[in-house]
């Protein structure tokens, strides 16, 4: 059982390493390379609804806000999980 909980957690590794390689020159995010396994975006809000922040696990993403038109309908489907994000430090 040991050998395959090795064997498991190197596979995790050289997959996350993977993408960080396809990555560059900018990281990818994500995956297993962090403490924390959410699939969402977290968005900050003011008391009014502004958005002040918009963060994947821990790392904070730029963003702009738009008014939905009334064409956008509300129905957003069945949406996908985000696993990892590629970002580029400025």
């Amino acid at each position: 059982m040991k050998d395959f909980l090795r064997l498991c957690l190197n596979f995790r590794k050289t997959t996350w390493m993977r993408k960080q390689e396809l990555a560059f020159p900018s990281r990818y995010y994500g995956g297993m390379g962090t403490i924390h396994g959410t699939n969402v975006l977290d968005i900050m809000v003011d008391d009014k609804g502004v958005v002040k922040a918009v963060w994947f696990r821990c790392q904070q993403l730029p963003f702009e806000v738009a008014e939905a038109r009334a064409w956008d309908g509300d129905d957003t489907g069945t949406l996908p999980l985000i696993t990892g994000v590629e970002v580029q430090d400025r």
